[in-house]
């Protein structure tokens, strides 16, 4: 059994240690610039549904922000997602169908995603 847990801690973090990402490619520019308009549309939509919470937030003000955090929630909640949908089609699409897996998009989606959630939109 540790054998086994040793393996799995060698391949996870030394692969992910020997990559260098050319971010600067046309293709990874192409997937920042996805990740980066996913993230900041998901995160206006989500924002949306706190709306109905605002007159709450007038009268329990600091209690119910301590619950209801609106600004970190539709950030984490969009991130999430785009995440998660960029790595649903980089590992089973791309790695059975047409495309080419790689890490260095993986890396470039969160290199959107970071971007998307520091814009103010």
């Amino acid at each position: 059994m540790l054998k086994i847990i040793v393996y799995f801690y060698l391949l996870l973090f030394l692969s992910l240690s020997a990559y260098a990402c050319d971010l600067t490619q046309i293709d990874k520019q192409k997937h920042i610039e996805f990740s980066e308009k996913a993230t900041i549309t998901t995160k206006k939509y989500i924002s949306y549904l706190f709306l109905p919470l605002y007159p709450i937030k007038w009268i329990f003000n600091n209690n119910i922000q301590k619950i209801f955090p609106d600004n970190y929630v539709p950030h984490g909640i969009s991130a999430v997602a785009v995440f998660t949908l960029g790595c649903l089609k980089e590992m089973p699409y791309d790695f059975i169908g047409p495309g080419d897996c790689s890490y260095c998009d993986v890396v470039a989606n969160c290199r959107g995603i970071r971007q998307g959630i520091m814009k103010n939109n």
